[in-house]
This record gives C-alpha cells, sequence and structure tokens, in this order.
C-alpha cells in the first residue's frame, strides 16, 4: 500500500492553483491513501483525491510557494500544522504504508512544474447555479505591492469600466474575492466571502471573467471560462524569461481556455476605455 503526504502549501492562490494541486494530483495516480495540507478553504481544490485534509489558518503576506521573509503573524498555527502531518505519518507507517512525501519546494527553493507534470480537472459546476452572470470580476485590492502583477486597478475607473460595460449590454455582474482584499464597485452584485466551491460554479456558469492579474483570473481558466486581464509586461526569471501573456495563454492555462491579455509598464494604469475595447473585441472573436 502506498500513501502520499504533502507538505504545507502556504503559496498564493494562483501559484497553488497552477503549480501544485495538479502536482498533487498527478502524484496521487499510484497511491492508495493521500495526506494534504493547505489553506481551510481550499479543499475543495482537492476534493475528487478523497484526502485525509489538514486545513491551515497560516496568515501572512503570500509571495509565490511561501510566505514572504518576516511576515509570519501566526507561528503556533505553522507548527500545529506540522505536528498533525507528522502524525498522520506515523499513523499511516503503522498501517503498513510506504510512504512518498511531496513539497512545494526543492530544499527551500522554488520548484517550476510543467503542464506536463500535473493532472488538472475542471472546476465548477454551472448546472447549479440558477441565474448565471454575464460577467464575473475580480477588483483586487491587495494590501501590498506586488511587481510582477502591478497596482490595485483603482476604484474609481472600476466604477467607470463598470459603466462602459453596462452600457454595452454587459448588464449583470458578480464580484467575487475575499471581503478584506476585493473591492465592490457600483452596480455589482456581491458574491465576495462565499465558499470557493460557490465562486467555481458562478465562474464556470458566466459568459466571462475580468480583472487584474490575480488567483481568481487563474481559476477562471480552469472553469474552462474566456477571460480578460490585465498584468505589467515585466520578463521573469521564474517563467523561463517570458512575461505575463505567454504564462496567461500557455504555460498556466493547461486546458487552452480562451483569454485576452492586456499588458502595461509598471506603475501605468490602463483606462478603462482600453480595457472596454479589448474586451468588446475578445467577446466578438468568442463568438464568430
Amino acid at each position: 500500500m502506498r500513501a502520499l503526504v504533502t507538505d504545507v502549501c502556504i503559496s498564493e492562490f494562483g501559484w497553488e492553483l497552477m503549480e501544485w494541486q495538479g502536482y498533487v494530483r498527478k502524484k496521487a495516480e499510484l497511491c492508495d491513501k493521500v495526506v494534504v495540507c493547505s489553506s481551510v478553504g481550499n479543499f475543495v481544490l482537492y476534493r475528487d483525491l478523497s484526502p485525509i485534509y489538514i486545513g491551515h489558518s497560516i496568515r501572512g503576506n503570500r509571495d509565490c510557494h511561501a510566505i514572504r521573509k518576516g511576515t509570519l503573524v501566526n507561528p503556533e498555527e505553522l507548527k500545529r500544522v506540522q505536528h498533525a502531518l507528522a502524525q498522520a505519518e506515523d499513523d499511516l507507517r503503522q498501517q503498513q504504508y510506504h510512504i512518498t512525501k511531496i513539497s512545494p519546494t526543492d530544499k527551500g527553493r522554488l520548484t517550476r512544474r510543467s503542464i506536463g507534470q500535473q493532472k488538472f480537472i475542471p472546476f465548477g459546476d454551472a448546472s447549479k447555479v440558477r441565474k448565471p452572470y454575464k460577467l464575473i470580476i475580480h477588483a483586487r485590492n491587495r494590501l501590498t505591492s506586488c511587481y510582477s502583477t502591478g497596482a490595485n486597478y483603482p476604484i474609481d475607473r472600476w466604477n467607470d469600466l463598470i459603466r462602459r460595460l453596462r452600457s454595452e449590454g454587459i448588464d449583470s455582474i458578480g464580484a467575487v474575492g475575499t471581503k478584506d482584499a476585493a473591492m465592490l464597485p457600483e452596480r455589482v452584485d456581491d458574491l465576495r466571502g462565499i465558499a470557493l466551491s460557490d465562486v467555481m460554479d458562478h465562474m464556470a456558469a458566466a459568459n466571462f471573467v475580468m480583472g487584474p492579474s490575480s488567483g481568481p483570473m487563474h481559476l477562471a481558466s480552469l472553469c474552462q471560462t474566456p477571460h480578460v486581464v490585465w498584468a505589467t509586461s515585466r520578463k521573469q526569471e521564474v517563467l523561463g524569461g517570458e512575461g505575463n501573456a505567454i504564462r496567461y495563454q500557455k504555460l498556466w492555462n493547461p486546458f487552452g481556455t480562451p483569454v485576452a491579455v492586456l499588458l502595461h509598464k509598471k506603475n501605468e494604469i490602463l483606462s478603462p476605455r482600453a480595457i472596454l475595447e479589448l474586451t468588446m473585441k475578445f467577446i466578438g472573436e468568442l463568438v464568430e
């Protein structure tokens, strides 16, 4: 008998979606038992594996695969789940399981995994949504800056963009995210704080998803819902010298989900008109 035991996952949501949960699923194919440790609300990412799930509430500034140095808020929670993982491993050994252990990092260093090293499944069930939205947005309100994705899109520009979208007939809009890290533009339904499984269902049912580069934009890709995203044009070593466009279009797009990417310079704030023009062109291409 074989068992897979993962290390604690405290990565950014996008990294967990595209670099970790698919890798866990691939490694679990030859195992009889799986132990997964991640954020309490992220169980749905691994639900199909029927895992022994150790949920945590570790808080801090998440940076790719780890908590950014010096920002871990509750170290006692990290110790708790590490102890729980060790106990689960001991229990499995006593049951004569052969243990395979995997970690989001390799000797403390970030490890990128190709799509071929992972097994992805579509997320979300559109049939569960009684009244689908035409558009789901994530109005990111990150509390700390991030050089690779840019600053938050200002709320006044979001309000302008929503008015423009509604004038084009996109008049059924819901906003997802957490209430402490996502804004609510005017005349948009508040879906912030709902369960991740419900977010997935709404995304799967929506016509398309929109927002600045963030974890929910990558979730849209796994829900196989077309999405419009804007991000900085900076090239990144961790992406093999490529930038955000190739990341959304290919590197982190296992199902080939349609996506329109609008790149901008660091600290540049795109105009609502530019985003609207790209969106309407994108929608036109989807219906052709």
